[in-house]
């Protein structure tokens, strides 16, 4: 006897391979879907520039080591890549940082609390590290709310590479401003893959 229960499961069985051919057709053809509302808020916020990647590789500028491990880590889970930065690149970066420095200047960019201290040598970091050709994404790390908004604006028009910052609090300034900003670093790191993707795909 056909039933109710047996109707339901050959529907949701063919609601399954039709979303799946769905999936296939929008792959091919370059287009991205989004499974969620969330999603498809985070590739809006950053594809709306227009910026495009050359490459997959992310340059991440941080104050705090482990907030720019785990947003390297979200990077490279999403098939991005996070790789040491040239060494002229360290050595020109190495002298903007207050001294003694104890951070780093490999990638990610760790300037500690002494280059925030000093907003002059961490906005030469923000527009120094996308000026390199070591990476192709920029990906800075702002631990609380950002107290120097404008600063991050004008580091942001310095290049027209995609930048995505992630913020402990979202930074309501910055996203007038029509620049991505994520609370979320796996967020972020999904929505630069996206764009990579779409920037390096074969087929338009």
């Amino acid at each position: 006897g056909f039933t109710l229960e047996s109707s339901a499961l050959i529907i949701t069985g063919s609601l399954v391979g039709s979303a799946e051919a769905f999936d296939a057709v929008c792959r091919q053809y370059g287009v991205f879907v989004a499974h969620s509302l969330e999603e498809m808020l985070d590739l809006g916020v950053i594809f709306q520039g227009g910026r495009r990647a050359k490459g997959r590789r992310v340059g991440i500028i941080t104050g705090s080591g482990g907030a720019g491990v785990i947003l390297a880590d979200a990077c490279v889970l999403e098939g991005l890549a996070v790789p040491l930065l040239p060494a002229a690149d360290q050595t020109a970066l190495l002298e903007l940082m207050p001294k003694p420095f104890m951070g780093s200047v490999a990638n990610p960019v760790d300037v500690t609390a002494q280059a925030l201290a000093k907003p002059g040598a961490f906005e030469a970091v923000l527009t120094g590290v996308p000026a390199g050709d070591g990476v192709d994404m920029i990906a800075p790390v702002i631990i609380g709310n950002p107290t120097h908004p404008e600063m991050y604006i004008r580091a942001h028009a310095t290049t027209q590479k995609p930048v995505a910052f992630v913020s402990t609090l979202l930074p309501t300034s910055l996203l007038d401003a029509g620049i991505a900003a994520y609370t979320d670093p796996r967020r972020a790191a999904h929505a630069l893959s996206a764009l990579a993707a779409f920037s390096l795909r074969k087929t338009r």
